[in-house]
């Protein structure tokens, strides 16, 4: 294990990767970017010496880190959904008497 870098989790990582990449939904660019990083990293790992820096940050990582806070397309259709049901819901009659606001725009009250 070298410098308390267990190589043998990189190669667990990269399997997991490998298996669900293609159930993740997300564009293939970016799938095959993500496939090639855990190629590297297994590649790496599985060297007769791997270098604890290269397991740490492969390079040229194109991966963009997630997008917190961003909500997600599914969270938004679902959003307009209950938006639209609630405008969908009829307000109670309200009063719909002038209150004088005819007299006291002609400035006879």
């Amino acid at each position: 294990m070298p410098d308390g870098v267990d190589p043998t989790l990189f190669v667990q990582l990269a399997g997991y990767i490998g298996q669900v990449s293609p159930i993740l939904g997300m564009p293939d660019d970016d799938r095959v970017e993500l496939e090639r990083v855990a190629q590297e990293l297994y590649d790496e790992a599985t060297s007769g010496n791997p270098e604890p820096g290269r397991l740490r940050q492969p390079e040229g990582s194109g991966i963009q880190p997630p997008a917190f806070g961003r909500p997600s397309p599914a969270l938004i259709a679902r959003a307009d959904r209950g938006y639209a049901r609630f405008l969908a819901v009829q307000a109670p009659a309200a009063d719909t008497g002038d209150h004088d606001q005819d007299d006291d725009a002609a400035g006879t009250r």
